[in-house]
């Protein structure tokens, strides 16, 4: 089965085309990248959270049309480049929010150490690559069937 499916998926804005119509499917286990600028990766993360409507095609997750992100929002996560922080909590706080919002049952402090956050310090005084770390950590946290990262990974050394 498709974790994404996506179906002669276009945008048009006015008469200009930002892409033309693409199929992409993705089966669990699998990874895709997708290399555009960064207004269309905008519009496609925007398109899988349901801030703006394609123009044409189709989206599935997990074999289910996307009709809104509401009723899919536990299946996927997502991280965008330039991500905020709540720079005055803790990492436990953070993901500890993050773990009520998304109604899951996780030890903070195993997932902390799984993604090599033992500090227990503000986010606001941790490194870029730590903060980096703890945010692809909250989009994993509710163990999601598909992740969408929209270049995760700048200047970060693991």
């Amino acid at each position: 089965m498709s974790v994404l499916l996506l179906k002669q998926l276009e945008k048009r804005i006015g008469n200009t085309t930002i892409f033309s119509p693409f199929d992409l499917e993705i089966k669990e286990g699998e990874s895709a990248a997708i290399q555009c600028n960064v207004q269309v990766s905008q519009l496609l993360i925007q398109m899988l959270i349901g801030e703006t409507q394609a123009s044409g095609g189709q989206i599935y997750i997990s074999g289910s049309e996307f009709t809104s992100y509401k009723r899919i929002c536990k299946q996927i996560g997502i991280l965008s480049l330039n991500e905020g922080l709540y720079e005055r909590l803790t990492p436990f706080e953070y993901l500890t929010l993050y773990k009520r919002l998304f109604e899951v049952n996780v030890d903070v402090n195993e997932w902390l150490q799984s993604i090599g956050l033992t500090k227990n310090v503000r986010i606001n005084k941790l490194s870029f690559s730590e903060k980096k770390r703890l945010q692809i950590g909250r989009a994993i946290l509710h163990k999601p069937c598909t992740c969408h990262f929209r270049r995760a990974y700048p200047k970060c050394g693991y």
